[in-house]
């Protein structure tokens, strides 16, 4: 496989130019799922400038998909401005593309708003590619939906059939060999075990992601993974705290403490700035409920400026709203 996308490397940057566009594409997906997003965002933008639209669409139009994609990576380098220009763009083309065109965008539009945490949108997005699945039997787009729709729907509220339907879903998909997404949906089922109170079931849901991530030698949302596997240790931890199991309350929160340096050193190495900046977040309120509120605070100094991004995400207002309280403690000692 490596040597595969060192020849497409190479017939990007100096094979003939009918090629160089699809060359660009490929390589600039396999670097996304390997982790080097700055990287894959240079590719893909060369895949776009380089494929001409098509004006007979046998399949799908290949620009419209690769914007798509390049939209994925944009919200996990925290571009979340740009990233929704570009899915905005890439729905609006994907209109007068065929019906598997249409489902492809569909399917990664949904993703981008999962990875951005806007069950609204994603809901709107994955039922859209039910209803196209039902009406003309699209093979292999119907189980990637109905994941993303019980993701959206437990994100309201959270119930057993979720998790059985995303179980069932990730069943699926394994069986026809599509494994390369398994770790980004694997991260929506720990979502929805940590939203509907059941630490050990997102524990295990994480720690099965990153074990694929390890066999397979991709990188996908791995900082992300590393995080919410933080954040189910100390749920896990604050479901059983009780004065008989201290040590084993420390231990959950060190563990944890790791999980969240884990992921921010991952995020750091992959430019994920969206993933950094949740794991700021995550770590920082550890910090602060420790009482090292200075820590918390140089902590989120820094992620906020290196997002850079201002956009109204709810991360972003998290991370802000987190600063101003680090601030205001600051402030009252001061």
């Amino acid at each position: 496989m490596r040597v595969v996308q060192e020849r497409l490397a190479e017939i990007a940057e100096h094979g003939p130019s009918s090629l160089r566009g699809v060359a660009h594409a490929y390589v600039g997906l396999a670097l996304s799922n390997a982790g080097r997003l700055v990287d894959a965002q240079r590719h893909l933008q060369a895949a776009i400038t380089l494929q001409p639209r098509a004006d007979v669409l046998l399949v799908l139009n290949e620009a419209t998909l690769v914007l798509a994609y390049l939209s994925l990576v944009s919200v996990q380098l925290g571009e979340l401005d740009r990233a929704d220009e570009q899915i905005k763009r890439a729905l609006a083309e994907s209109e007068a593309d065929s019906v598997m065109g249409r489902a492809h965008i569909l399917r990664v539009a949904a993703m981008v708003e999962a990875m951005q945490g806007r069950p609204a949108r994603a809901l709107a997005l994955s039922e859209g590619l039910v209803k196209m699945q039902a009406k003309y039997d699209l093979l292999g787009f119907t189980s990637s939906a109905r994941i993303i729709r019980a993701w959206a729907t437990a994100m309201r509220r959270p119930t057993r059939r979720c998790v059985v339907e995303i179980r069932r879903a990730l069943v699926e998909r394994d069986e026809r060999g599509e494994r390369s997404e398994a770790p980004f949906y694997l991260m929506l089922l720990a979502e929805v075990y940590l939203r509907g109170g059941q630490p050990d079931g997102a524990v295990a849901a994480t720690g099965e992601a990153l074990s694929q991530l390890q066999s397979s030698g991709g990188h996908l949302c791995e900082a992300e993974l590393h995080r919410l596997h933080g954040e189910a240790l100390l749920a896990r931890r604050r479901r059983r705290r009780s004065a008989s199991r201290r040590q084993q309350d420390d231990q959950l929160g060190s563990e944890a403490e790791l999980s969240f340096r884990r992921a921010l050193e991952v995020a750091s190495e992959q430019g994920a700035r969206l993933w950094g900046l949740r794991t700021a977040v995550s770590l920082a309120r550890l910090l602060r409920d420790r009482g090292s509120h200075a820590e918390a605070r140089d902590l989120m100094a820094a992620a906020c400026t290196s997002l850079g991004d201002r956009s109204q995400s709810v991360d972003v207002a998290a991370a802000n709203r987190l600063l101003l309280e680090l601030d205001r403690h600051t402030a009252r000692r001061a």
